[in-house]
């Protein structure tokens, strides 16, 4: 089977008219386009306030709920530890016999 398909025909060609050359010279749109790629935006993010106020918001939960695992994580571990002590649990000299 073949994979490629080889046009060995002429060339098709395309006749503009320089009217339409003309109609589509556009540079200035073209300058501003490139401009906007280009170049940075003009707000930076810490002046933008609505962008500014979301940021500081998700890493505010972000902090809470980090410190929220924290604490579950401690409580755990403590849990495993009085449970080993209780399963290992050594009887007193004290006591008598």
């Amino acid at each position: 089977m073949k994979k490629y398909k080889i046009n060995k025909g002429p060339k098709k060609t395309f006749k503009i008219s320089k009217s339409d050359i003309q109609r589509h010279k556009n540079f200035n749109k073209l300058m501003l386009q490139y401009d906007e790629v280009t170049k940075r935006p003009q707000i930076p993010l810490y002046k933008n306030k609505k962008l500014f106020l979301f940021l500081i918001i998700i890493s505010l939960v972000a902090y809470l709920v980090y410190k929220e695992v924290q604490k579950e994580d401690s409580a755990q571990k403590e849990q495993n530890i009085e449970q080993k002590v209780q399963e290992k649990k050594i009887p007193n000299k004290t006591q008598n016999y």
